[in-house]
This record gives structure tokens, sequence and C-alpha cells, in this order.
């Protein structure tokens, strides 16, 4: 009896074997896979879209991006930070990356964004490293060239510094790798791989388990003797997640307060926008910030036509499929659980469902020919995008995130005149503190995320303001100096202007001048 009772270890061998052809049996099939011109084309293509944005004006440092930098700077003379400066959450691996590129190259725009360029190449690798176990060779490797050069939205945001995103989808990748590995042979070594990596993906985003969720609970549910490694994933867990739990421990565990959001939106609200705006971004067929469709009527057909084939693949559901349509499928219920995903005016937070997308996309295009169509229209779409967005932001200055303007001409009137400190909006005073290195320390009239800077400059015997130029503020900070009595000097500065005030003088002290 007790004999008949025992796991047969042939059978178990055979079934794991047969598991293993299963999953990893579509990465042997290396037919019709990309020829290598195909993929230096590609390559170089996307790397020409990336230099072409970074000297358009979409390649200004915005302040998000210049508070990395200036966080790098500080990891390097030891001031460590568990959080993106002002937030409870956003862990800074990305910070600890761009310091050491610092360390070897000293501190720039450049080498803050080729750190995201790097990032997003290594997701694109990590994309066909999950694609050759759930679809074909040719499959994969199609699905990560998609994803190198489309779409425009993605193609931007790898020159765009914010913190964690792109090492977050790295991350995430790495989870779901090894997830699939797990399902193919349970093994304690990937068991503490996978804790280690959910133990930095929980301290670097909560926004990663909208993908990671879904794909330890599809591994688990394949495997369920998974949970017996639990005792040897939870101490890598542990270690991987352990500034956030010490952070937490000594602050009352505030990553756990939901933050207060400007919008207030309904679940099914939030769902509706991940399908009508940020869904049709994240495939290349809408602009965003302008949500315009990118071919009009033909675009909106080709939204359609997705949708049907994940329709038709949710029908069919093919077994080797199944941890994509899971993940493609629990993805949008996530997404909208939250209330910071009412943000839609560009699709950042479907980011990490973009490598699920081009892996879908990328299945039936099982030819060379196909795959040179494909991503030939891929590449049309994300010239055109980034074409759009110039546009856009020439006609929308104020959308200070996505064209930040030039602020050459301020630093050269700051040095002309030796001022060292300066009050400005949020969206510049980061940016002049990182582009100086420090020398000139910005302090924030609104938006605070460094309290330091507000000291240093709130303590300054002179003073300079940074406005943008015909603004509210332009208009309304001359006459209120003068009513106090005092008097200034305003240099036009480029899309700038540069107030001298003869004394210090508070935001505070000036009150309606810097209000919408």
């Amino acid at each position: 009896m007790e004999a008949s009772n025992r796991e047969d270890p042939s059978a178990s061998e055979a079934v794991a074997t047969a598991d293993l052809a299963h999953t990893a049996g579509p990465a042997a099939d290396r037919s019709n896979v990309p020829p290598v011109w195909l993929v230096v084309l590609v390559v170089g293509i996307g790397l020409a879209m990336r230099f072409w944005t970074l000297a358009s004006p979409l390649g200004e440092a915005d302040s998000d991006e210049a508070v990395v930098g200036l966080m790098a700077g500080q990891f390097l003379e030891g001031d460590f930070d568990t959080f993106f400066w002002g937030s409870n959450y956003g862990g800074t691996i990305d910070q600890i990356l761009t310091a050491g590129v610092f360390a070897l190259v000293g501190p720039s725009v450049a080498a803050l964004k080729l750190v995201q360029v790097a990032l997003a190449a290594g997701a694109c690798l990590l994309t066909w490293r999950v694609g050759r176990r759930v679809v074909s060779e040719a499959s994969a490797r199609t699905a990560a060239l998609l994803f190198w050069i489309a779409p425009a939205a993605y193609v931007l945001f790898s020159t765009k510094s914010r913190g964690w995103h792109w090492l977050g989808l790295c991350l995430a990748l790495g989870i779901v790798l090894t997830c699939l590995k797990l399902v193919d042979r349970p093994r304690w070594q990937e068991a503490s791989m996978l804790g280690l990596l959910l133990g930095l993906a929980f301290w670097t985003s909560p926004a990663l388990g909208f993908l990671v969720l879904p794909a330890v609970a599809y591994a688990v549910a394949r495997r369920p003797r998974l949970l017996a490694l639990a005792w040897t994933a939870l101490p890598a867990f542990l270690i991987g997640a352990a500034p956030w739990i010490r952070y937490n421990l000594s602050n009352g565990f505030v990553s756990l307060e939901q933050l207060p959001v400007p919008v207030q939106t309904t679940y099914l609200g939030r769902l509706a926008g991940f399908f009508t705006e940020a869904l049709p971004m994240a495939l290349g067929l809408k602009v965003p910030y302008s949500h315009a469709w990118i071919a009009g009527p033909v675009a909106v057909v080709l939204y359609g036509l997705a949708l049907l084939g994940l329709a038709v693949l949710l029908a069919g559901r093919p077994p080797r499929l199944a941890p994509l349509l899971v993940l493609a499928v629990a993805y949008p219920l996530l997404f909208a659980a939250t209330s910071s995903s009412f943000y839609v005016n560009e699709p950042r937070y479907l980011l990490y469902l973009a490598p699920v997308i081009a892996l879908l996309v990328a299945i039936p295009l099982t030819s060379p020919r196909r795959q040179v169509a494909a991503l030939a229209v891929a590449a049309c779409l994300s010239v055109a995008g980034l074409a759009s967005l110039v546009t856009w932001a020439g006609d929308h200055p104020d959308n200070y995130d996505l064209a930040a303007g030039e602020l050459d001409l301020v630093i050269s009137v700051l040095d002309q005149r030796g001022i060292e400190t300066a009050w400005a909006d949020y969206w510049t005073a980061y940016r002049l503190t990182f582009l100086t290195d420090e020398a000139v320390v910005a302090a924030s009239v609104d938006y605070v995320r460094h309290l330091p800077y507000q000291q240093v400059v709130g303590a300054s015997p002179e003073v300079a303001y940074v406005v943008h130029r015909a603004t509210g503020p332009d208009q309304r900070l001359g006459g209120a100096l003068a009513d106090l009595g005092i008097e200034f000097e305003r240099i036009d500065a480029g899309a700038f202007a540069v107030y001298l005030p003869d004394e210090p003088r508070h935001p505070s002290t000036l009150p309606g001048v810097f209000g919408s």
C-alpha cells in the first residue's frame, strides 16, 4: 500500500520532460527567424529614432529627470535615499545605476538618458528570452525588434529618465522569465532568484504588480508544488525588499497609504480609459498628449482588428500561449483597480504590458516577408508619432514634461550676474539645479521634492526669480514686487524671464503671483 502511494520517479521525470518540451518547444523551431541584415537594420533605425528624439525639443531633460540626476549625484557623495524624492514609493535602483555611470563619465544629460536607452535595450532582449519559451524563435525575435522601434510613446519614453520605469520593466520581465523556468523545472535556485526579483520589484514600484502578480499566479496554478519552495524564495524576497522594509519600519509604513489623486474616477471609468486611450497609444495608433489617431479611420480599423485578434486567441486558448493570455487579460483588470490609473495622457502605466503586446502581435509574423512588412509599418507609425509629438509640443509650450525648453540663456544670465540661488516653478527649478551641477540651487515655488534646496534658497541674501515668459507669473511678478517697493531688473532669456530683485523675497510674501 505504501509503495502504491509513492510517486514513480520515472513517471515524474517523463511528465517534467513533456512539460519542458511543451514550453520550450517553440524556441527549438528556428525556421524563418529574422535575417541578420534585418536585425541590424532595425537596431540602427531604433537608435536613429532615439538620437533624433534627443536632438529635438523633446530631448531636453525635464525636472523629473533632473531629480534622478541630482539623486544620483548625491548617492556618489554617500547620501542615499530609499525612494524617489518627495514620494513614499519608487525605489532607487535606477539612481544607483545612474550614479555608477556618472562615476565613470561624469554627470550629464546624455549620460542620464543613455542609461534608459540601455535599459530599454535590455527589456527588448528579455522580451525575446520570454517569447522563445511561449512562441516560435522567429516570433520572439520579431517581437523584440518591434518593441525596440514601436510605439512612438515608448521610443520617446526610452529617452526619459523618470526614476524606475525601464528598470522596473526589466525586473518584471525577469520575474516572468523565472516563473516560466519554474513551470518547466521547479528548482530552489530559480525559486531563490524569483524571491529576490520579487523583493526588488516590491521596492521599486507597486505598478509592477500589474504584470508580476498574474505571472506568479499562473506559475503556482500550473505547478502547485512550487509553494513547497517558498522556504527558499521568502528569505531572498526579504533581502530584495530590505530597503522598503527598513524605511517603512521607521516611518509607520507610509508606503501602504494611498496617495491622493487630483482627479476622482471610478473603476469602470479607469477601465474605459485603458481601452479607449492608453491601449491605442501603447499600440502606436494614437499620439500621446494630443490623443489623435495616427492615420485617422485607418488606425481605428487597425485597433478594432487588434482587439478582434485578441478575442480570437482567447476563444481558441492555445495552450502554449496561456502565459501571454493570462497576462493580457489580468493587466487591465489590475490597472483599473488603482486610483492613480486615471492618468492616460500618455501610456507610461502600460509600459509593463508592452512586451506582451509585442509578442502577441508577432505571432502571425511567420515569414521574413511578413516580418519586414510589419516592422516597416511599425517604424513608419513611430516616426509619424514622434513627428506629431514635436509639432504638438511646439503648439502647446506649457507641457513642460514633454518639451521642457532650453535653459542655456537663463544659466548665462545667472552666471554673468553671479547669482547662485533662484526661485522657479517645479518644472524649471530642479532642471536648473541639475544642469548647473548645483552651481545654481533653485527651489520650487509650487511642488517641492527636496526640502534642503528650499532651505538654501530661503536663506540666501541674493535670489533671482525664473519664470516662463508671457505666462501668468511673468505678468504678475513685476507688479507684486513694485507694490512692495522692491526694485528689480527683468531680463528676457529665451522662453524664460529672469527677475533680479534688489532684496530677497520669499514666494509666500507674494500672494497670487504663482497661482494658476
